[in-house]
């Protein structure tokens, strides 16, 4: 994805938001390294991830990891 298409959808504002929730160094440089994708099988493979960690948190209540 080009710089300016990043900039428009404010993806490093994303970024930051979501590195806010990391607990270690290792998971606030993945939040770091984050970048959209333009192949359609990683962004499904994606999807399908995000899915299951909602019914994860539907049915858990909350993400079941700690520190």
């Amino acid at each position: 994805m080009d710089e300016h298409t990043l900039r428009v959808l404010e993806f490093e504002k994303i970024r930051l938001f979501l590195k806010q929730f990391a607990t270690s160094e290792p998971g606030k440089r993945n939040c770091e390294r984050l970048h959209p994708s333009s192949e359609i099988e990683e962004t499904k493979a994606w999807l399908r991830e995000v899915g299951e960690l909602r019914d994860v948190i539907r049915s858990e209540g909350d993400v079941p990891i700690y520190g």
